[in-house]
């Protein structure tokens, strides 16, 4: 039975994997970031409108649809080859199109093939992107302790948010200490060869990293199970004997190529649709709370509300801080109560400080950053959801399971959600409270489901 504790080496793969998902999301998040500035150096600003009007393919579109296919390719990868190896391959191709973007000819040197250029660096960020988050979840969860998986899987969307406050600040900072005309001619580079860089930097990391205790027990069962089989006789077969040889799928494995199932038909065989619809719903609601709270807020409150630029700026930054701290802390709390219990318990804080945030932002309330701060770390329960997405799958189709299902939803929310809640609030200022309450109660809907899960090292090592 592994320590229930987090010793040294736990705690440095928790840091590490934080670090790799931090840095991940800010390469990939610069072009966001960078949008106005690469809008006008690629797609020739409004000068050639044909091309100006297909940017947000080349900006956005391409990388989420590339997202699922990156995820399906590492994920079949990593349920063959490894976690810690997908993570490398992940971050090791971030790296390579990161640094690619940063030194591009821009519209001006080579006209409409620079834009190509670009969409095909920005197809490649999204192809690597799409192992970062399941790989760095699975290889968690499979080398911590059963009751520390939370709490350390807690780090995953803290990197990312760490990542957030990263990219914002330099690009503010950038905006500010440059003119737009420096922006446009070298300021848009530097964001990208500083995230190059760092990334390269912790490539080197990775390598001291472990492969999971269960992806080799795996290996080895399977390994084992072939000696025990040419050694033994059928007649003397104990029951022990044949429960080991059918854990370790060896008479499937033996199959030929032709008959085989495939990972694709594995996933969304029948018998896969109990923890496939929950798979994706988990992952709507993580993406949901991240994407409306951490990135596109402020947007959506310019349009129908009257907050000062300062509170507004200010106040978002807070609202992800504490989103950081409220991960940490539902993290903590899942590991010690029925993560059921936790869900329906976030879920109903997470609606009630909705209702209040955007009630005291229609009342004008002096108190706004306090508002910012509780619906920050209320947003945190998201934090429960990360390990019980693992616990779905059996290992011997995990990775390529969870990277498919959430990188389909990631493509679907973060392509869909910002551009309809845009839309919405136009017409309803209150849209996007009204999302984050369905969102909110979405999260009690499934715990229901997520309450009765089982929750052992048996349970995730099947």
């Amino acid at each position: 039975m592994p320590q229930a504790t987090l010793s040294s080496h736990h705690i440095r793969l928790i840091a590490t994997v934080a670090s790799v998902t931090m840095l991940a999301f800010f390469d990939y998040a610069l072009v966001f970031y960078l949008k106005e500035v690469i809008a006008d150096n690629f797609f020739g600003g409004r000068e050639v409108m044909w091309l100006y009007s297909i940017q947000a393919v080349g900006l956005f579109l391409g990388a989420y649809i590339a997202h699922p296919i990156g995820g399906f390719l590492l994920g079949q990868y990593g349920d063959a080859n490894g976690r810690r190896a997908v993570l490398f391959l992940s971050l090791l191709g971030l790296t390579v199109f990161t640094f690619i973007i940063a030194v591009l000819p821009t519209y001006h040197h080579l006209g409409v093939l620079a834009p190509i250029l670009f969409i095909l660096a920005r197809f490649g960020q999204g192809l690597a992107y799409g192992g970062q988050i399941p790989s760095a979840l699975v290889l968690l969860t499979e080398q911590l302790p059963m009751r520390r998986a939370g709490f350390g899987c807690s780090f995953v969307v803290v990197g990312v948010l760490i990542g957030v406050l990263l990219v914002s600040l330099l690009s503010s900072f950038l905006a500010n200490i440059l003119s737009y005309a420096d922006m446009l001619s070298y300021g848009w580079r530097i964001p990208f060869v500083i995230g190059g860089v760092l990334s390269a930097s912790l490539l080197l990391s990775l390598h001291t990293l472990t492969e999971t205790s269960i992806d080799v027990q795996t290996k080895d069962r399977h390994a084992e199970a072939g000696h025990t089989l040419s050694a033994m006789s059928f007649d003397g077969l104990t029951k022990t004997q044949i429960q080991d040889l059918a854990d370790a799928n060896i008479f499937h494995d033996d199959k030929p190529q032709s008959i085989q199932k495939s990972p694709l038909v594995q996933i969304i065989a029948k018998n896969r649709l109990s923890s496939l619809i929950p798979a994706v719903l988990i992952s709507w609601i993580m993406l949901s709370v991240f994407i409306v709270i951490a990135i596109i807020m402020p947007m959506l409150l310019n349009i129908s509300f009257a907050v000062s630029e300062s509170i507004l700026v200010f106040g978002s930054g807070l609202a992800v801080f504490f989103m950081m701290i409220g991960c940490a802390f539902y993290g903590y709390l899942m590991d010690r109560v029925n993560v059921g219990k936790v869900m329906i318990f976030g879920g109903i804080f997470f609606i009630v400080n909705t209702s209040l945030f955007f009630v005291q932002l229609g009342l004008g309330s002096d108190l706004m950053l306090l508002w910012f701060a509780l619906l920050g770390f209320s947003g945190g329960m998201i934090a429960t959801l990360p390990v019980v997405l693992v616990r779905l799958f059996p290992s011997k189709i995990r990775l390529t399971s969870i990277a498919l299902t959430y990188n389909v939803t990631y493509a679907l929310v973060a392509g869909g959600v910002p551009s309809l809640l845009a839309f919405a609030t136009f017409h309803l200022p209150l849209a996007p409270a009204l999302y984050l309450l369905w969102v909110g109660l979405l999260t009690i809907f499934l715990s229901f489901y997520i309450y009765y899960l089982p929750r052992s090292e048996r349970d995730i090592a099947r």
